[in-house]
């Protein structure tokens, strides 16, 4: 998938990795836009959904989180790490899985 990525027109690309280790879940967005001018403009918090997403993190799992912004030149990769958490199996109730509409485009 392409993106704008500011300030560059002709866009760029976001690449979304996720992995389990041990019992965390790990993931990764790796952009390769122009990176961080101000290596701290985003840790101290002027990106409102990152502080947003930093702060879930700690309400969510205190210290058993990790949350990184880092230039990766090009570009910039954050990294989220936090408790797996399995889900029980069985069926979905009938209820919770829906049909697209007829005539309608799925991605």
């Amino acid at each position: 998938m392409k993106y704008a990525i500011t300030p560059r027109e002709d866009g760029g690309s976001i690449r979304i990795e996720g992995r389990t280790r041990g019992n965390m879940l790990e993931l990764t967005v790796i952009d390769d836009g122009p990176g961080l001018r101000d290596g701290n403009a985003l840790i101290e918090g002027r990106g409102v959904g990152l502080r947003n997403t930093r702060e879930r993190l700690a309400v969510l799992y205190s210290e058993k989180h990790r949350f990184a912004v880092l230039n990766s030149h090009p570009g910039v990769r954050i990294e989220i790490g936090f408790p797996l958490e399995k889900a029980e199996t069985g069926p979905l109730p009938a209820a919770s899985i829906k049909s697209p509409a007829a005539g309608t485009r799925v991605a």
